[in-house]
């Protein structure tokens, strides 16, 4: 091997210790403020990011679905290769009783359920006959999230919104 070689290499080498080996990407941090969990945590590894949750109780999170962010940082739009995610089973501020939740782009039986937990009656309008209820997307509603409802329109899709292939 030549000195050029070498150089290049321990460049390389260098770069990659320096980055952790290339295992964290530095990206654009989503807001999931208000999300639950395992949605919130799901857009983060979308994106490449890495999360820590900070709260949860006395017996931590067990079940990711039944907590919510409450908080995040750094804030979104921020660049960073983790985010901290501060979660409680419910978030001072957020969609109280009777206001309608943002269920727009969950599975449909992830928002039916969501929907029911809230004592809200729903109608789900599509184009086909839904038999399984997880291969469906809702990709619209009304009302909007945070409006006071008593049931709600859901529009859905065969997996994902826009997908005319399906």
């Amino acid at each position: 091997m030549n000195t050029r070689s070498l150089w290049v290499i321990g460049a390389v080498a260098l770069v990659l210790a320096a980055t952790g080996c290339g295992s964290t990407r530095v990206a654009p941090v989503p807001n999931v403020t208000g999300e639950r969990l395992d949605v919130a945590k799901d857009t983060l590894d979308g994106a490449g990011l890495d999360s820590e949750v900070t709260g949860g109780g006395a017996f931590g999170v067990i079940v990711e679905s039944h907590w919510r962010v409450c908080e995040q940082h750094p804030d979104p739009g921020v660049r960073a290769a983790s985010v901290e995610l501060i979660v409680a089973r419910s978030c001072p501020g957020t969609t109280a009783p009777g206001r309608v939740p943002d269920v727009t782009g969950l599975r449909l039986d992830v928002a039916e359920r969501e929907l029911g937990a809230r004592g809200l009656e729903y109608y789900v309008y599509d184009s086909e006959k839904v038999i399984i209820r997880s291969n469906w997307t809702v990709c619209d509603q009304y009302p909007q999230a945070g409006e006071p409802a008593a049931d709600v329109e859901l529009y859905v899709e065969h997996f994902s919104c826009g997908d005319d292939d399906e």
